[in-house]
């Protein structure tokens, strides 16, 4: 029974053991934005989280790091810019908004 309650400890720590994720400011546009990036190796094959009308938020964050436990290179994007962190209704069809006006004008739509 130790030997099993053992195994079951070492299986938890090693899904959870990942690199720490670090925040990435980056601007375009001369605007500045902040992502999220977390790898567990430099190898790893890449994903890209976008987040919903939220912002960038804690559960991105949870999202990229447990997709990270599982082997992958995840960036999570900001789209409306560092410390832009919606939570009126009113605030987010703003912010969701501009972000759909932007990628118009890029000819992305």
């Amino acid at each position: 029974m130790k030997n099993v309650i053992t195994l079951l400890y070492l299986l938890v720590l090693s899904n959870t053991a990942v690199a720490t994720g670090k925040m990435i400011a980056y601007d375009i546009n001369g605007n500045t934005y902040e992502g999220y990036y977390t790898s567990p190796t430099a190898d790893a094959p890449f994903v890209l989280l976008v987040h919903d009308w939220d912002g960038l938020t804690d559960y991105e964050v949870k999202r990229a790091d447990m997709l990270a436990g599982l082997g992958y290179a995840v960036f999570a994007a900001d789209l409306f810019g560092a410390g832009i962190r919606p939570t009126e209704v009113s605030d987010k069809r703003q912010h969701t908004g501009a972000s759909t006006k932007t990628a118009q004008r890029c000819g992305h739509y």
